[in-house]
């Protein structure tokens, strides 16, 4: 009887299961429901009490953690002290995991569940896979001034290998919130792409006796007044005299400093101190007409004269500029055209490029049956190609052949950057 008893409820356990993964009507024929399904399957994700997945909705910083979690099965926790997470709250163990294995941000005094944004899914992946992008495939889009090298590779590599595309006017918008649906396409894709064998380790913080000073000695209480008074000299400042950039770097190094007052580590309150001082050093004044120098160079580092057009119209080097929004184009004889978006503000702007010798070589890329190309079928040399693979009905992709190299598609486009003439090919079965 007992043994009978067992079986029913796994029987139970498991028919509960299954229904609550197909009764996630609002999943069923949306555009993202292969990349959900992955995840539901696999136990990474669930949806919620009224069986729902609420697919558009945005994610949050908790949820992200956990399925990150799970698909890497990190187990190790430390002690956190984030002002606002607690044991009550559900994902207070998936944050001590993520602190323990450092794929967020551990310096902040809060861990703010908020909904995540682009750039910080972004700086997640990074630290999960650790991108490379030598090939600075990031360049194709115009506003990613304000990340930093790790964030611009992530960008990059995700860009070359199709996993995400951007917005129209080759933008990413790295402050815009990332839905449930969006994170699992992409997080589908990382995984199908890169796998789920990282080299992520739990990170055993430096507990040196000399590094951690008691808050009652001297140095440590003289080093955290010179702070304090640095901070409330500088919040004297009027930082509306000076350049956007500069200022918002100020008031973000006075925030950090208003952290580091609570820290007894002498390094990370040496470490504010200097940070406050350079930022001040750095503080630029805003100028009522700006202008604009373009510095042309070949690929040996020396200086070549250029031609420059902004919005089109043919623009004097080193003239003056209203501050705003730009498309440049800059051009020189036997170099590759360079276009770009530029935002001028109330400062000087000096840009330096690097103009490449012009690539004349046209490129061919060649599609069996099942294949369209959106953009033509004659490329210079990096151009971006998308392919649309057109899967019959009740049939799916078998085989799919880049040179004779086999590629996994996930969804019904490929994108790769040419670097060669390019034959690919596709193969069906039944479902």
């Amino acid at each position: 009887m007992k043994k009978k008893i067992i079986i029913l409820a796994i029987l139970l356990l498991n028919s509960s299961s299954v229904y609550a993964k197909e009764s996630f009507s609002d999943v069923k024929n949306h555009w993202a429901e292969k990349y959900i399904s992955y995840l539901i399957d696999n136990n990474y994700i669930v949806g919620y009490s009224d069986n729902s997945f609420k697919p558009d909705n945005t994610i949050s910083k908790a949820e992200v953690c956990a399925v990150v979690n799970r698909i890497f099965d990190l187990r190790e926790t430390e002690d956190i002290s984030f002002t606002d997470v607690n044991s009550s709250n559900w994902y207070y163990r998936d944050v001590q995991i993520a602190s323990k294995y450092k794929y967020i941000d551990t310096t902040s005094n809060s861990f703010s569940n908020s909904s995540v944004k682009r750039v910080e899914l972004m700086q997640i992946i990074n630290k999960l896979y650790n991108f490379k992008d030598d090939s600075k495939d990031y360049m194709y889009f115009n506003d990613l001034n304000s990340f930093n090298q790790e964030e611009k590779n992530t960008v990059g590599a995700l860009l070359k290998d199709g996993i995400i595309t951007g917005y129209d006017d080759y933008k990413f918008k790295g402050d815009n919130e990332v839905s449930r649906s969006e994170f699992s396409k992409i997080i589908t894709m990382c995984i199908e792409k890169y796998g789920r064998d990282i080299n992520l380790k739990p990170v055993v913080e430096n507990t040196d006796a000399s590094e951690i000073i008691n808050s009652s000695t001297d140095n440590l209480s003289e080093l955290k007044d010179k702070l304090k008074n640095l901070i409330e000299e500088s919040r004297q400042i009027n930082l509306m005299q000076y350049t956007k950039d500069s200022a918002s770097n100020m008031t973000l190094q006075l925030f950090k400093g208003d952290a580091a007052l609570n820290s007894n580590v002498k390094s990370e309150i040496e470490e504010a101190i200097s940070n406050i001082e350079a930022a001040k050093k750095d503080l630029v004044f805003q100028v009522g007409s700006p202008k604009l120098t373009v510095i042309g160079r070949d690929e040996s580092g020396s200086e070549i004269p250029v031609n420059i057009f902004i919005n089109e119209e043919p623009f004097k080097n080193s003239s003056e500029i209203k501050p705003g929004r730009y498309l440049m184009k800059v051009t020189s004889a036997e170099k590759s055209d360079t276009e770009t978006h530029i935002t001028v503000e109330n400062e000087d702007k000096v840009i330096e490029l690097t103009l490449k010798k012009a690539d004349t070589e046209t490129l061919h890329l060649n599609l069996s049956s099942g294949l369209e190309s959106l953009s033509g079928y004659s490329f210079k040399k990096n151009e971006r190609v998308t392919v649309r693979v057109l899967v019959p009905n009740g049939m799916e992709i078998d085989k799919f052949l880049v040179n004779s190299v086999a590629k996994n598609v996930i969804d019904d486009e490929f994108r790769f950057i040419i670097t060669e003439d390019t034959h690919i090919e596709v193969s069906f079965n039944n479902l």
